[in-house]
């Protein structure tokens, strides 16, 4: 009789553990799609612009040289190599006076741009050379082509969190099963010395 309450008693924390363990995996679960959503905003919200910052600042050293030395077919090749870029919808550099001195006119037109339903990152930084302001650089990134980038990479990431959850799971329902077949045997290990 006490043989059959000890099996009974066994199955039952063992559905008690199996349940455990799919109510915590189903939480972390949403918790890491929650995380994932949440970064993923807070990304398109704040990293897209740095990403700008960051490469007209970028853009702006790397014709601080040619601007200095005036070679305008060396600051023309760094805008179409600049223009060449992955997010880049287009680059133009202007002198100290505002005037242009290269960059594709038909592409820039903000006002065009905003009129597409078009929402440009439009990020613009002063070129320096030793102190002294020689122009400006006016980068447009395309800000849709940033998001599917980084929208690609947060998927594969979430479903490689999916693939170690499953993993998880996995192991923890054979470590589970494995701890009771132990338990089991050592329970009859024990009754046959009785």
């Amino acid at each position: 009789m006490s043989k059959l309450i000890n099996q009974q008693n066994s199955s039952i924390f063992k559905r008690i553990s199996s349940l455990i363990l799919l109510i915590c995996s189903v939480a972390i679960a949403i918790n890491l799609y929650v995380m994932h959503a949440h970064n993923a905003q807070a990304w398109y919200e704040t990293e897209s612009e740095q990403l700008g910052r960051s490469l007209t600042i970028q853009a702006a050293k790397l014709l601080s040289q040619p601007m200095a030395d005036e070679n305008s077919e060396v600051i023309s090749s760094y805008i179409k190599m600049i223009n060449q870029g992955m997010f880049i919808e287009g680059a133009v550099v202007f002198d100290d006076l505002g005037v242009r001195l290269t960059g594709e006119d038909n592409r820039l037109s903000i006002v065009e741009l905003i009129s597409q339903d078009y929402e440009p990152l439009v990020f613009v930084e002063d070129i320096l050379f030793e102190g002294e302001t020689l122009g400006y650089i006016k980068l447009i990134l395309n800000r849709d082509e940033i998001i599917r980038h980084h929208k690609a990479f947060n998927q594969t990431q979430f479903t490689q969190s999916i693939l170690i959850i499953v993993l998880a799971m996995i192991i923890a329902m054979l470590a589970t099963r494995l701890f009771y077949k132990f338990k089991r045997s050592y329970v009859m290990e024990q009754s046959t010395f009785k």
